[in-house]
């Protein structure tokens, strides 16, 4: 089924608008929940989220291994590292919501 280029542009924003809100929503958690600021790369200590329950803290094991991993990768300083996850964060639960609708309209 082939799209017109008036329903490929409304697509096109609302895969927009929808990573966007994505990325909105993983860098409030990113910054309340977890302790690592995007904005300026800083990464509290592991040691001082003590509100944490074990599987969000395991959550902030393995977001700081990830860190840490791509910064060795790329040489990158902590803020490109953690941009990152976030764009892969979007995409991953953007296609993920993609492919139950479509499954859904399949039936």
């Amino acid at each position: 089924m082939a799209f017109d280029q008036s329903t490929r542009n409304r697509l096109a924003r609302f895969v927009g608008e929808a990573r966007s809100l994505l990325t909105e929503e993983f860098t409030r958690q990113l910054q309340h929940e977890y302790g690592i600021d995007p904005a300026n790369g800083e990464i509290t200590a592991l040691g001082k989220l003590t509100a944490l329950d074990d599987a969000r803290r395991e959550t902030a094991r393995i977001l700081r291994e990830t860190i840490s991993y791509y910064q060795s990768q790329s040489k990158a300083k902590p803020m490109i590292a953690i941009d990152r996850i976030l764009r892969e964060q979007a995409f991953t639960v953007l296609n993920r919501l993609c492919a139950l609708r479509m499954a859904e309209a399949r039936g």
